[in-house]
Order: structure tokens, then sequence, then C-alpha cells
């Protein structure tokens, strides 16, 4: 590195620290932020794609539907594109599974043992092929149901279709919302960055005007000033990762303990890929910043300032 760069930097990093620390805790809070968005971004995606993998069509038979006619059905269902298998439920089967997951909410139903008292119908569930995202998985259960519909034997078709819509439309609104926060917390974080480089070209007017008496060109000025804004925005990235792999391992952990759902299978770090951007980011819009603030600095450029303020 140009030992005038190294020169510049040790000159901030001692005489400034407390504009320095100010605007490294600003940017890494601002950085922080967009960290924890992508976060949120992966364990929706993620929560999106698992929950949607276990998502099944259920067919309910009719209650005289011949044994026949149930495997000829069986049959058709499996035999429709996108159906990776189709299981057929005994009355019997819905029973216990029904008193497996639900029977303590109602203690008293189907305790009596007798066939008759069952009310609950032989189904045909039907599992979907996972490599289909949430958006088009919709779709997909929609007509595979229509289809399942039309068949003989069937006498209604279920598939938690008004929960994958309103989740498929939530997750689109999500999207918007969290592109335009990661929007505001790039513009906040390049005027962070392009303030904390005015005030310190405003410290060094007396070095940039030497510089120009003996010659040096606007590249040679500026470069200290856009080395000086690309290491704190990497610098704010670094600390803004530890920050929000921190609270988000906090919060994940606390609601893990209260039973949240979701929490148990959230993610507690970013992706590599999210680390990189989140990086790439924190350097690109620390130099941008900088640039937006020297760019005005040009062969001559304080001596006509000064001429222009007399």
């Amino acid at each position: 590195m140009n030992p005038y760069v190294l020169s510049h930097l040790k000159k901030t990093f001692s005489d400034h620290s407390a504009t320095l620390f100010a605007t490294l805790f600003s940017m890494s809070v601002v950085l922080s932020c967009l960290s924890l968005i992508l976060l949120a971004r992966q364990n929706m995606a993620a929560m999106a794609d698992r929950w949607g993998q276990d998502s099944e069509i259920t067919a309910y038979l009719d209650e005289d539907i011949s044994p026949s006619t149930r495997v000829e059905l069986q049959k058709s269902i499996g035999g429709i594109s996108q159906v990776e298998k189709a299981e057929y439920v005994s009355k019997e089967e819905s029973a216990r599974r029904f008193l497996k997951r639900m029977g303590h909410l109602a203690p008293d139903f189907l305790q009596g043992g007798e066939a008759q008292e069952n009310p609950l119908p032989a189904t045909m569930d039907v599992k979907i092929k996972a490599d289909l995202s949430l958006s088009d998985r919709v779709g997909t259960l929609e007509k595979v149901a229509e289809k399942i519909s039309a068949l003989s034997g069937v006498s209604e078709v279920s598939y938690g279709q008004g929960w994958l819509e309103s989740w498929s439309q939530f997750l689109r609104k999500f999207n918007v919302f969290t592109g335009a926060a990661v929007a505001f917390v790039l513009i906040l974080g390049l005027l962070i960055i392009g303030n904390a480089t005015r005030v310190s070209m405003e410290r060094r007017l007396d070095e940039i005007q030497v510089l120009e008496l003996v010659g040096a060109t606007a590249s040679w000025i500026r470069r200290p000033f856009l080395m000086e804004g690309a290491v704190l925005g990497l610098a704010s990235a670094v600390i803004s990762l530890v920050i929000s792999n921190f609270l988000n391992e906090a919060v994940i952990k606390y609601f893990s303990g209260s039973g949240i759902l979701w929490a148990s299978d959230a993610a507690l770090a970013l992706s590599p890929a999210s680390i990189l951007l989140v990086l790439i980011l924190g350097l690109a819009f620390g130099f941008l910043g900088s640039f937006l603030c020297v760019r005005r600095i040009s062969t001559g450029w304080l001596a006509g300032e000064m001429d222009v303020h007399d």
C-alpha cells in the first residue's frame, strides 16, 4: 500500500479516533440491520420450502366405495403428473391418527370402540413431488386437486388451500418490504460514510492545499480518503455480522423456549453467500460513500474553493 495512504490512515486512527468510532458504530448498526433482514429472508425462504414440501392433498372417499374401485382410484391418482405417491388410509387408521394427534383435546371422542361410532371417512393421502417452489406448489396443488375431485369415488378434496395461498401472499409482501428496507439501509450507509469523509476532508484542508501546490494529481489526493471509507465499510461489515449473529441466536433461543413452532427450525447464522454479500456491500458502499464526497476534488480544487468564498 502507498506510504502516504498508510500515513493518512494512521493519522485518522490516532488524531480523530472519536469520529472514527462514532462512524464505525453507526455503520455497524446499519449493516447489522441489513444482516438481520437477509437472515429473516433466509429463514422465511427455508420455512416456506420446508412447509411446502410437507403439504399434501387429502381426498375423502365415498362411504360405499368398493375395494376394486379404491384400488383403481389409487392407481389413477398415482398416475397424475407431479404426484409422488398416493396412500390409502382406512377409517380405522384415520381414527388412530386422530386420537394420537388430537385425542387430548377431545378425550371422549371415538373412545367407545364401535365401528359405527367412527365418523371419520377413509381417505387417500396424496404427496406432491418436492422439487417445486412454494408459488409453483400452490398452483400444482390446485390443478392436481381438481383432477382428483373429478375421479369416481372421491367425495371431497382438501389441501389447506386457504393457508397456502395466505402464506404465499405474505411471502410476496414480505419480500417487497425487505427490499425497500434494504434500499433504505444502504442509502443510510452511504450518507454516514459520506459525512465521515467530508469531516475528514475539512480537517485536512491545509494538507490538501500543500499537495495541490506541489503538483499532486486529483487521484493522488482522493486515494487515502477512498481507502479510509473502504476500510470503515469493511470493518463495519465484520462487526455487524458478529452483532447480528449474536442477536439472532438470542432471539431464536428465547422463542424456542417459548414453544414457537418455527423457532426450532430457524437458522442461527447467515449462509456463506449472505455473509459474502454483507462484506462486499460494506466495502463497496464505504468506497462509494467516500467517492461521492471526494469526486469534486480536482487539480486546483481547494484554490478554486477559496476564490469562490473570497
